[in-house]
This record gives C-alpha cells, structure tokens and sequence, in this order.
C-alpha cells in the first residue's frame, strides 16, 4: 500500500554488503530487449536462475577462517552464503529456475511472498518430488503480492541445507515511492550461524557435532573482522537496514548513538516505533529505519 507525502519519486535501490545484487532477467512475450534494472513491462516475466553448489567461503579471520558451506550463485557470478540477493518490482511477475550441483536433492521457498502452491517449493508437500543432483527445474511464475523484505531458501532436509547455508534474500520494491519515505541508503543483512572448528571443514547441520554452540555469527556470510569495508554513510542520511534472520537463534540488532524507528515487519508496513534494540527471531525479516545525525 502507499505511503508518505510529496512528489513521487523513484525507490533508492538496495544493496548487500559483500554480496551481489541479482536483478535477473526479464523475458517479454513479444521477444523485446529490456533492462532488467527498470521496471518489467506487462506481458514479461522477471526469471532468477540460481545454482545450488558446495564450495568454500572465508567466514572468519580466527581462530579458523574458511569453511566448506552450501550456496548459490547466479549466472556468470561466484557463489556465496547467502545467495544473490533477489530484486525485482512491484507488480511484476516473477519466476525462479534452480539448477541442483549438490550432493542430496534440494528445492527453493520463496519465504514470505504470495507463491501459488506449486511455486512453494516444499518437498514432499507442495513440491512431490525435489530436484535430483544434476538436474534443474522451472518453477512457474507468479506475481509476490506487495513491496517488502523477504526472502528465499532451501526446503528439503532443511535443518541441514539452511544451516549450511541455502538462503538469500529477495527485495520487492515499489516502482515510485513518496518523497517523505526515499531513503538515502538501503542495505540488507542477513544473520547466519556457522559451526564449524577446523580450516575449511564442511559445516555442521543443526544440533549437532560444532553446531550445538555455533561459534561463528556472522552478517552477510562474514564475521565483523572479515567483513572488509564498512558500510560508508553521510552525516545526515536517511538509511534503512533490512535485517534477515536465517539462523535457528535469536539475534537483538543494536545500534550505538541513535535510536531505529521500525517501519515493517515480514513484509508488511507497521505503525513506526522507536527502539534502542530489536530483537529479530529465527525466519523474521526487519525493516529498521535511522537518521545518520550523531557521528
């Protein structure tokens, strides 16, 4: 739904800190060119393609760095944990193709968008049987429903493949916004888990082995010490942090010298209220709003 005043003026896109940005691409019925960072026109469809793969992924700088973990990549890019962020726009529809390079069979939940049942992804439920090692399915389009921070992730043997680090997330953004709503900086995170203890072992599904105290917590995939550069703001901006909690525990987002104003919660707009700490529980998606006012 619409909200804010003044003139309508074109979203500030978002962004993932050490992760791409995977706007997809769009196919129109009419076989036309189109940009897949615009709005799609009707009669076209915006189609991810993602691939489930193992591979290595530097987590942390000590005492152990670089573990074996699960994750996915778009065409053309490196994989990573989590996957690309998806983005597309209001209205659109959309679709998903996952190509399987794992070990076990896997499927892909778009978590909190309005998916049809067959679109849904979850084995043995709505999607019978999931797709095999070695091959790929299509699943069919829809249209998500309404503007929000959600995500997407794996579906089968979940306690395993999620904790591995079968995740990402998915924006759906208006295609114009009220002036009094643009923010300046729009960024995502995604909270994550990891246990793992020794150099570039395989990470350990839930409850068990170094997964029964996860000693890595990480934000985009990477501890504070590994994470590279910091996220560089204005004095001044208006800045919206998309917070994604892809872990099995509970995390408290803080932050230091100003107050968040939280705007929406799974999706969903919510009357703005000012907190110090917000406490994001597993599978919640955040949106946390703040003036950049104290340097």
């Amino acid at each position: 739904e619409e909200t804010g005043t003044g003139d309508m003026v074109s979203a500030t896109l978002p962004t993932t800190p050490g992760v791409l940005s995977y706007p997809g691409r769009v196919e129109c019925d009419d076989g036309s060119d189109v940009d897949s960072t615009e709005p799609a026109p009707d009669g076209c469809v915006r189609l991810f393609e993602l691939t489930a793969q193992v591979f290595k992924q530097k987590i942390a700088n000590f005492p152990v760095s670089t573990a074996t973990v699960w994750g996915y990549s778009s065409p053309g890019s490196v994989p990573s944990s989590p996957g690309p962020t998806l983005v597309s726009f209001a209205g659109e529809s959309v679709r998903l193709s996952v190509a399987n390079k794992l070990p076990e069979a896997t499927s892909i939940h778009p978590h909190g968008l309005h998916q049809p049942n067959a679109a849904d992804g979850v084995a043995g439920i709505s999607q019978i049987d999931p797709v095999p090692p070695g091959q790929s399915f299509d699943y069919p389009s829809f249209v998500p429903g309404h503007v929000g921070t959600f995500a997407y992730h794996a579906h089968t043997n979940s306690a395993v493949q999620e904790m591995r680090g079968l995740n990402g997330m998915w924006n759906v953004i208006p295609r114009e916004e009220r002036e009094s709503v643009k923010v300046d900086v729009d960024v995502n995170m995604t909270l994550q888990i990891w246990g793992f203890e020794e150099e570039g072992a395989l990470v350990a599904p839930f409850g068990v082995g170094a997964a029964k105290s996860f000693p890595f917590d990480t934000i985009n995939g990477k501890t504070g010490d590994a994470s590279g550069e910091p996220i560089t703001i204005a004095e001044g901006d208006r800045v919206r942090m998309r917070v994604y909690n892809a872990s099995q525990q509970t995390h408290s987002m803080h932050l230091h010298g100003h107050d968040m104003i939280v705007t929406s919660k799974n999706g969903h707009a919510v009357p703005p209220v000012r907190e110090t700490t917000q406490t994001v529980n597993p599978g919640d998606f955040y949106e946390l709003e703040f003036t950049a006012n104290n340097p």
